[in-house]
């Protein structure tokens, strides 16, 4: 018995990389990638492309692009970047939050705290990539 993702995935397997799944294509296979069952199905099917050494890249409003290992750990970085800076907005928008009056000293510290913790979050998380970056002799 296949599971319900598993013909998407071997469309998948069939397709090269650099290959655009749209989500127009993916509707007319049968599958609308769109809603949270699609995405569901898509990182089930990514998952096994992993292992073949190949990932799914979100093309945003279009679809999914195939992409090859090296490729795929290139996005995984900036992924990860952008996953820092957006932690780093966050706290910069909980510190303004926080300097806003009509807070109770109380609820103001507790914001404040938490910002403080979403910055070192966020500072771990940039070092451990530069650290991984680095080229090994």
């Amino acid at each position: 018995m296949t599971s319900k993702w598993e013909p998407l995935y071997q469309n998948l397997e069939e397709a090269n990389c650099g290959d655009l799944l749209t989500y127009d294509q993916a509707m007319e296979l049968g599958f609308d990638l769109r809603t949270q069952y699609g995405r569901w199905m898509v990182s089930r099917a990514r998952h096994r492309l992993w292992d073949d050494g190949r990932d799914l890249e979100c093309v945003r409003g279009v679809g999914y692009r195939l992409i090859c290992r090296d490729d795929a750990v290139f996005s995984g970085l900036q992924r990860s970047r952008n996953g820092i800076r957006r932690v780093r907005q966050g706290a910069h928008l909980m510190g303004q939050a926080a300097a806003v009056g009509g807070l109770t000293r109380y609820n103001q510290q507790k914001i404040e705290d938490q910002a403080n913790r979403l910055r070192r979050s966020a500072d771990m998380a940039a070092r451990e990539l530069r650290r991984e970056a680095r080229p090994v002799n």
